[in-house]
């Protein structure tokens, strides 16, 4: 599986404690990841934590919650970035 820049790559990890997601370009050099989201960063956590309702640290950044907030932040960098 390649990316380009028409069709750049997805992958996404989901650690058993948090998630990650990029957007990777293949043809540059050995690949250029173009956008990166985690369940680490201060926005998608505040998300997280009004969606699921908790407080700082009782978060579960691995949950389907995370995985929605997560995803659509993507989609929203990549119509910015388009």
């Amino acid at each position: 599986v390649e990316g380009n820049t028409a069709r750049p790559r997805l992958t996404v990890f989901r650690s058993k404690m948090h998630m990650h997601a990029s957007v990777i370009d293949d043809t540059i050099g050995t690949g250029v990841t173009l956008i990166q989201v985690t369940s680490k960063q201060a926005g998608s956590l505040e998300q997280i934590r009004a969606k699921q309702g908790c407080d700082a640290g009782q978060e579960k950044t691995w949950s389907v919650d995370a995985a929605e907030i997560i995803g659509t932040e993507v989609a929203k960098q990549c119509l910015v970035r388009r």
